[in-house]
């Protein structure tokens, strides 16, 4: 910075053009999907840079399904799974920062799906079924009944396979394993006990 006499925002700007443009043109979906997240990684650093950091989303009702266009890395590890419920968003793919994170919280989440927005009312509840990859923006009161039910239906096997955790992992002949955890937030300790890591 100090040889080409540049500030560090201008500096970041280059370094971040040259790594988004070597990632739109990867082989690789997941590589290309990472573009986005250096960018918004960028603007969160530019914004420290300049004194004018994005402030915290703010709280969200115990319960609530995110509708949005796309959830960026910071934003997704901002999130409060004990408020959010489910994710659907417009943009984004299996690889994505917020498909990442909804899996380690373990909140359904269907991402890729154009227009979503726009079909959607907060006044209205949405059914998201990470399992089938579906959004219903209109349920019936039938469709929404069902969809409580495989939600109960879930948190009992859930709850038997907690139980049966209790054991320590072994293969059938007998090789203990030792099962380990790649965390990157607080939030996901409690699946350590869960799952007996």
């Amino acid at each position: 910075m100090r040889r080409d006499r540049v500030n560090a925002e201008w500096a970041l700007a280059e370094v971040t053009r040259e790594l988004r443009e070597r990632l739109a043109a990867a082989d690789s979906a997941a590589m290309r999907e990472r573009e986005a997240d250096i960018a918004d990684v960028a603007r969160e650093i530019a914004a420290h840079l300049s004194g004018g950091a994005r402030p915290a989303p703010s709280d969200l009702p115990r319960g609530s399904i995110l509708v949005a266009d796309e959830l960026s890395p910071v934003d997704a590890a901002r999130l409060d799974p004990r408020r959010v419920c489910a994710l659907a968003l417009e943009r984004g793919g299996p690889t994505s920062h917020a498909s990442i994170i909804a899996r380690s919280f373990g909140l359904p989440a269907v991402v890729g799906i154009a227009g979503l927005c726009d079909l959607v009312s907060p006044e209205r509840p949405i059914v998201v079924d990470g399992d089938a990859g579906v959004v219903d923006p209109q349920p019936s009161r039938e469709g929404l009944r069902r969809s409580l039910e495989r939600v109960r239906e879930a948190r009992e096997r859930a709850r038997r396979q907690r139980g049966r955790a209790t054991r320590a992992a072994a293969t059938r002949d007998g090789v203990r394993i030792a099962l380990r955890a790649n965390l990157e937030l607080p939030e996901e300790i409690p699946a350590l006990e869960r799952f007996r890591a």
